[in-house]
């Protein structure tokens, strides 16, 4: 049986992954504050849908 592991991490959003820090675009790592993390939520539903591999 072929293993699944790969396929399901895709699709945790990149909060879920890092937990309380959160990547920004240059690559640096900052801690995560409830609003941050309500504007990034915004910032995430922009990006069009289409971008996945699949």
């Amino acid at each position: 049986m072929a293993r699944r592991y790969r396929t399901t991490s895709h699709k945790r959003s990149l909060a879920e992954r890092l937990g309380s820090e959160n990547i920004m675009p240059d690559g640096m790592l900052y801690p995560v504050e409830p609003t941050d993390l309500a504007v990034f939520q915004i910032m995430r539903g922009r990006y069009p849908k289409n971008n996945r591999r699949r």
